[in-house]
């Protein structure tokens, strides 16, 4: 017997406002964070000391700006190859 999959949502219906609402804060929060790390890593060291104690620190920083821009492609990875187990666990 082949698995079929029930979706409550059919094409063309629109999303509830829980859906909406969590797409908008993800797509806020990743662009956030790319903004901050655009800013650690290519702009702080751009600009002149400002004087604020956390901002001059991410300018001279060099281990933990790249960490962190080090840490999205691992775990875009992480993600795609947990997905894909998880296919070949269903699908078997």
């Amino acid at each position: 017997m082949a698995y079929k999959r029930y979706s409550r949502y059919q094409a063309g219906d629109p999303l509830p406002r829980h859906l909406r609402a969590y797409g908008i804060a993800i797509a806020v929060s990743v662009s956030c964070l790319l903004a901050l790390l655009f800013y650690a890593l290519a702009i702080s060291k751009l600009l002149p000391d400002t004087g604020f104690v956390l901002l001059d620190a991410i300018k001279h920083d060099r281990y933990y700006s790249y960490l962190l821009a080090a840490t999205i492609p691992v775990t875009l990875i992480f993600i795609y190859f947990n997905w894909l187990s998880l296919k070949f666990f269903r699908h078997s």
